[in-house]
């Protein structure tokens, strides 16, 4: 389904800026009161200063029947810079607009004379003599003064609220008649309001925000970009979304655009025009951001810019956006061959232009993400390939191949075109990102992997689609991660490569742990097999331990318990520490289910140490998980666990989640979160509990992890119920009930019934 490319992209309230309503009620109140005030609101080009302007505007004119604001308003424009009063022009046009010419006068009362001269289409009987040149600054006071006696006689009359928007385009004589009436109204009823971008500020502004500091005569309001979560409550709102969209959807989209509200916008606008947003599978989803096309308003905005720099600035600025988002001053000078002290001189140039900023003495960064990909869209593509291999080529001579650069050495050689490089580059990329908890960057260089091996004539191998499938289950994206999965067990069969169709096998099984316990039954029964028939004992241990698991989800705790000290054995037998290490954890899990906390309390102690010494921080997460949970309340019961006090199961419950966070795994934060707030809810502390379980209960939702969404419901209905809000416990329970019998979960099935009975 495209949506429809008349469709409206603008956000149909403000997103991120509520923090300011509150305050301008009260300045408002002030002002009426008698005492003026100056607002001024800054921030970067798009980042929604005349949208917050039209809410502040909209609250001025209503905020109590008894007491509405007059408003006038002034906006600058760029060709004003050097046009002397455009802004009160503009308030003035705005306040004498539609009304007779009479009455105009009339309204101007004393003033009108002197205004007559700003304004000719105001003729005036008996008008007085043009400018005279033999006094400018005479007659230049003058009208400051009726400007500001004018101002002065409408707030008696009715509080005034006068907005002067984007004074960074103002010239020199209206910032100083605006300087003037803003010392002239401390003690009138007039509030001002002035926006400015805080990346433009020329000699003139920044001579104008300096006397207001001097004198306190202003409160600022920069304006900050918006956070993922504003940005995805932006997108929610403007497709009218009954659930927030997937992170997956929203991070790039931040990414791109940084939370500029004016560039999400745009780039949204992009997306529709082309039919690059569509809906599949239930969910608004989206082609790759690196496809996206960018939009001409942006494109036209940054070729503006880039055009007031000198031929070479220009030719420096084109080998930084080829670079990247961010880019060393080393490789700047190495590929360009402009000497130290000169190039120096060009990156002042472009800093001085607003088109990057200095990050750090040797790392520089553009100011947008947008901007850099602007400059790239504007190369022909064997521009592109030439330079991205002469980059590839500095980044390989100046650094190697140390583990910091290999991401940027496969993206330049992939999009060189050198294949070969480009995956082994890719792979050893996305391997390390696994290590360091990333699993979106994983995905993204696993992915270049595939391409670059299928430019070449040729599959991966199965373990690069197993290893992306593993991050993609990471990101809560089940489907894709199945896919790759499967195409990691037919590669490996084809192969004849019994260890890597085991592995692909177990990661099925996990997979569909989150949906379907049979057919989590049915791969692991079938990687048991295949571990005995290879001879392998580590494979063995592994697949006793995964069948364990199993059999307790389904009800069968004792044969579960068996299989784990079986694979436990096999693990002590040959020293491994991370095989020993996982079987404590399990063991945990099992006990707890089985009803035996001190054992499982005990089993969790010992998995705790181990993973913590191996760096493991999923299966810490995991095991501090299990701890907390069986040593606190036994998920429901209302006595406290004699073993461990309460304080410190808290404890441990919110260390849990911040392994989780760190480990990247969303289903091990949604687990974490659900099980501190079993703990806490089931302690007493309800607010507390029921708020962390439904964050465990949101995340599962956006993963679509089945069984996490039966056990977040399921223990909201105990909380309920120890609340004795019966009510509400049995709405959990019947909602939590269909998931667990579409699972087949016997844990969870059991649980729930016994609690709804």
């Amino acid at each position: 389904m495209q949506l429809a490319p008349d469709r409206s992209i603008v956000c149909p309230f403000v997103i991120g800026r509520t923090e300011f309503l509150e305050p301008f009620e009260r300045v408002v109140d002030i002002v009426c009161s008698g005492e003026g005030r100056v607002i001024t609101i800054a921030g970067e080009a798009g980042i929604g200063k005349s949208r917050l302007v039209a809410e502040l505007r909209a609250c001025a004119r209503a905020v109590t029947p008894e007491a509405s604001l007059r408003v006038l308003e002034g906006h600058c424009f760029e060709p004003d810079e050097s046009l002397p009063y455009a802004p009160m022009l503009d308030f003035l046009r705005t306040l004498l607009d539609g009304i007779p010419h009479d009455d105009a006068v009339a309204l101007l009362g004393p003033e009108a004379g002197a205004i007559a001269r700003l304004l000719p289409e105001l003729k005036l009987d008996g008008a007085e003599a043009p400018w005279s040149e033999a006094e400018p600054e005479q007659e230049r006071r003058r009208l400051f003064r009726a400007l500001v006696q004018l101002i002065t006689r409408l707030s008696r009359e009715q509080p005034l609220l006068l907005v002067i928007e984007d004074v960074h385009w103002s010239d020199e004589t209206s910032l100083e008649c605006l300087l003037h009436l803003i010392r002239a109204i401390a003690s009138e009823r007039v509030l001002v309001l002035l926006t400015y971008r805080s990346d433009e500020v020329r000699p003139p502004l920044a001579h104008f925000l300096a006397a207001l500091d001097r004198g306190r005569m202003a409160i600022e309001w920069p304006l900050r970009r918006l956070s993922v979560a504003e940005v995805s409550e932006m997108i929610t709102a403007i497709f009218d979304l009954t659930s927030p969209p997937h992170p997956e959807f929203v991070r790039p989209l931040h990414e791109l655009t940084e939370g500029n509200p004016f560039f999400i916008e745009e780039v949204l606008k992009s997306l529709i025009a082309a039919g690059d947003i569509f809906y599949a599978n239930g969910v608004w989803d989206r082609k790759p951001i690196g496809e996206i096309v960018i939009p001409r308003s942006v494109q036209d905005a940054v070729h503006q810019r880039s055009s007031r720099l000198s031929g070479e600035a220009r030719r420096i600025l084109t080998y930084a956006a080829v670079a990247g988002r961010r880019f060393d001053f080393a490789l700047l000078e190495r590929v360009s061959g402009v000497p130290e002290r000169e190039l120096l001189g060009l990156v002042r140039e472009m800093i001085s232009d607003q088109m990057v900023i200095e990050e750090s003495t040797d790392r520089f960064a553009f100011r947008h993400a947008l901007t850099q990909q602007s400059l790239y869209a504007d190369l022909l593509g064997r521009e592109r390939r030439l330079l991205h291999q002469e980059i590839a080529d500095a980044i390989e001579a100046m650094y190697g191949e140390a583990d910091a650069r290999l991401g940027e050495l496969a993206y330049h050689y992939f999009e060189a075109g050198e294949w070969e490089c480009a995956f082994e580059y890719a792979s050893r990329a996305a391997e390390r990102a696994q290590k360091l908890y990333a699993p979106a960057e994983a995905v993204a260089g696993f992915t270049r992997a595939i391409r670059a091996a299928a430019e070449q004539g040729h599959d991966a191998p199965a373990w690069i689609y197993r290893a992306r499938g593993s991050s993609y289950e990471s990101l809560g994206s089940f489907e894709l991660a199945r896919d790759d999965f499967e195409r990691a067990l037919a590669l490996a069969r084809d192969a004849g490569d019994n260890a890597a169709e085991w592995e692909s096998l177990i990661r099925l099984g996990f997979l569909w742990a989150t949906r379907d316990y049979e057919r989590t039954g049915d791969f692991f029964r079938r990687a048991l097999d295949l571990a005995r028939a290879s001879g392998d004992a580590s494979l063995l241990a592994r697949s006793l331990n995964r069948l364990g698991n199993w059999l307790v989800n389904t009800g069968r705790a004792a044969e579960g318990r068996a299989e784990h000290h079986a694979a436990l054995e096999i693990f002590e037998a040959n020293g491994d520490e991370t095989g020993i290490a996982e079987t404590f954890d399990l063991l945990g899990m099992a006990n707890g289910m089985a009803g035996d906390v001190r054992a499982s309390i005990e089993d969790s102690r010992q998995a705790i140490e181990r993973l913590r010494a191996l760096g493991d921080d999923l299966g810490l997460a995991s095991s501090l998980t299990t701890r907390a949970v069986y040593s606190s309340m036994l998920m429901g019961d209302t006595t406290l666990s004699p073993l461990r006090p309460v304080e410190e199961t808290i404890r441990e419950g919110e260390e849990a989640m911040v392994v989780a966070k760190r480990s990247g795994s969303l289903a091990a934060l949604s687990f974490a979160e659900w099980v501190l707030g079993v703990t806490m809810g089931s302690a007493g502390r309800f607010g507390s509990g029921v708020a962390h379980l439904r964050e465990g209960l949101r995340i599962a939702e956006e993963i679509d992890h089945q069984q996490w969404l039966a056990g977040s419901l399921t223990s909201l209905g105990q909380v309920y119920w120890i609340m004795l809000d019966g009510e509400q416990a049995v709405e959990q329970l019947e909602r939590a009930l269909p998931i667990a019998r579409a699972v087949k979960s016997a844990w969870w099935l059991n649980n729930i019934s016994s609690y709804l009975t």
